[in-house]
């Protein structure tokens, strides 16, 4: 969950390609972990004890790489670096940015190059356009840059100075020239504490468009795509304003799982479309707006159909609904829930063979006496038979652990439910689940780092890992490892 938040910031940005760096020779196959990065523990490779069930990391970016590949961003402000050499974005230089608007950075091979102005906006060969060009405060700028910029000016681009303006006066600036944010929302705007958007728009002139959605799409249709990540350990859950967008269809993309349904939505009489979007700490999710009666409909979150989203199962999705202006009233449904703490059987899969114990109730493995257990890190098998009433097939039925360190497989009556590793931490299995009993399974696997840690009190010849470079030492605190809260079944 770590790395999908760099993830997240990643896309936010509108990048759009995310490389794997691992060690590129790993000759054992008996060592774990091995070869790593400079005694880090995150190589992505199969030493790695989270590697067989990270499924979910990788559908996950595929599905947000290939949204956000789509069409072409929408940014409001292109500030301008200066022409001090070696460039870098750093971020005690850019002025302060106001809650919702996206930007790039430029420097004067772009300016002086690229960048024109055209009916008051600044524009770029390539095709992309600006509402505001902002110079750097620290930024240093030559005479031919001094030039262009003036040029700029007299063409009716909007420039904002902080060299001569400051850094905190670019919201009044923006005011001035009445440019709303791109999107409208309030939080701390803190690096810890705010909601992150990238904003990209599929033109219908564009032959991309048939596939930037999901199959069925009207070519000679427009999209904008909105991606969002909660990068805070609050709740978001706001009423948020998109400009100049109304009339159009919200839907959202769930990019964990690939399902989607609509989201409550109302126009303002000025041309905006306010939409309500929850979003849990840490939680990411892709808005589509389309144009109403589209011929791709939008999907409710209960039934099953047989044709699936891009990358994922036809098993894994609902069905698609009739009205794609109709909401999925999720909020004034019924719910129920059940809390399955106690009584678990559960299985360790060690080195060498297989440890299996009943659980009470739910804690953490470094608890337990038995030190191969305790130092355990790898994967581990719980299963519980579970009776539940009164379930059909008009009913969600989200399965939600609490407490999970580090990933999980859900499987119900046999049958793969999908993965949780990341927030909200919680899966769909109403398309798994029966009336009545069923069998639950969840597979568990936790870092290496505790088993490293437990090594170390053993003689070499007797230690489950090696690493090249050491990553853990004596007196490190073990991490928690397995399910150390509570599994609920959450049925609407």
């Amino acid at each position: 969950s770590y790395l999908k938040s760099l993830a997240d910031y990643a896309f936010a940005f509108h990048l759009n390609e995310l490389v794997v760096c691992a060690s590129a020779y790993q000759p054992w196959l008996d060592k774990a972990p091995g070869n790593t990065a400079n005694g880090r523990e995150y190589c992505l490779n199969r030493n790695n004890s989270m590697w067989p069930l990270s499924n979910g990391f990788w559908d996950y970016q595929a599905r947000c790489a290939y949204l956000m590949r789509q069409g072409r961003p929408v940014v409001d402000l292109c500030i301008y670096l200066g022409s001090d050499v070696p460039n870098k974005i750093l971020s005690h230089r850019l002025p302060s940015i106001p809650e919702g608007y996206d930007w790039d950075v430029c420097t004067d091979d772009a300016l002086l190059r690229l960048l024109s102005a055209r009916d008051g906006r600044l524009q770029a060969a390539a095709g992309m356009s600006y509402s505001v060009l902002v110079v750097e405060r620290l930024a240093t700028l030559s005479a031919e840059p001094e030039s262009k910029l003036a040029q700029l000016k007299a063409a009716g681009v909007p420039v904002y100075d902080a060299r001569i303006v400051g850094d905190f006066a670019l919201q009044n600036f923006l005011d001035s020239i009445g440019l709303l944010p791109d999107v409208r929302f309030q939080t701390a705007n803190l690096p810890e504490d705010r909601l992150l958007f990238a904003h990209r728009r599929v033109e219908s002139s564009r032959a991309l468009a048939a596939r930037a959605l999901a199959s069925g799409s009207n070519a000679r249709e427009d999209f904008d795509i909105y991606f969002f990540s909660n990068h805070s350990q609050r709740a978001f859950n706001q009423e948020i304003v998109m400009r100049d967008v109304a009339g159009k269809v919200a839907e959202y993309w769930d990019p964990l799982s690939g399902r989607r349904h609509c989201l409550p939505q109302s126009d303002s009489p000025d041309g905006h479309l306010k939409v309500a979007l929850h979003l849990a700490p840490d939680e990411s999710a892709f808005v589509i707006l389309r144009e109403p009666g589209s011929s791709c409909a939008t999907i409710s979150l209960h039934a099953e159909s047989s044709e699936p989203l891009p990358g994922v199962a036809s098993d894994a999705r609902p069905d698609v609904a009739s009205d794609a202006r109709s909401d999925v009233a999720s909020d004034a449904c019924s719910e129920k829930t059940l809390t399955l703490r106690e009584d678990w059987k559960l299985q360790f899969f060690l080195p060498k063979d297989t440890v299996t114990i009943f659980m009470p109730e739910l804690c953490d493995w470094t608890q337990l006496a038995d030190p191969r257990l305790k130092y355990h890190s790898g994967r581990a098998l719980y299963e519980k038979e579970i009776n539940v009433d009164s379930f059909n097939n008009n009913q969600s039925c989200l399965l939600r652990i609490n407490g999970l360190h580090a990933v999980a497989k859900v499987r119900v009556n046999g049958k793969e439910a999908g993965y949780v590793w990341c927030s909200p931490w919680e899966i769909e299995i109403a398309h798994c689940l029966r009336e009545g009993k069923n069998h639950l399974q969840i597979e568990v696997a936790n870092q290496l780092s505790n088993r490293m840690i437990g090594d170390l009190d053993l003689p070499e010849d007797e230690r489950v890992t090696f690493a090249t470079t050491p990553i853990v030492k004596p007196g490190d605190a073990l991490l928690p490892a397995g399910i150390t809260g509570s599994v609920e079944l959450i049925i609407r």
